[in-house]
């Protein structure tokens, strides 16, 4: 059974499980064929090359956008601790969404959305 959890992307840390059933989206499959005028099967393989419109939680991790991406068989006591260390990140850093653009796995993934976002404020500084 197809179960669905939302919650809010605009999270400052994002914390999910590494697992098949995790998906990330913001339109469903069917909708993005449509307006795209693609194929699912199309999506599907876009989705191999570029991880923006894949749908897999892995995908979604590669663009920086998760805090952590936990082990699908973690315990609760297990992520009871990553949630605590969390918190704790969240009130020692920024709490805004820069993390998302500065993470490890970001710097490599978004940085021609980096640059862009440096050139677009080195223009309104002019």
């Amino acid at each position: 059974m197809l179960q669905h959890l939302a919650h809010g992307l605009q999270a400052n840390r994002l914390v999910a499980l590494d697992d098949d059933a995790v998906q990330v989206q913001v339109m469903g499959k069917e909708s993005a064929a449509r307006i795209t005028r693609r194929t699912l099967t199309e999506l599907d393989e876009a989705a191999r090359s570029v991880p923006a419109t894949a749908y897999d939680v892995r995908s979604f991790a590669t663009l920086g956008a998760l805090h952590k991406l936990l082990p699908g068989d973690t315990d609760v006591e297990q992520a009871r601790a990553v949630l605590v260390e969390t918190v704790a990140d969240v009130r020692g850093g920024p709490r805004d969404l820069s993390t998302r653009l500065t993470s490890r796995e970001a710097r490599q993934a978004r940085a021609a959305s980096a640059e862009v976002r440096r050139r677009l404020a080195e223009t309104w500084e002019k």
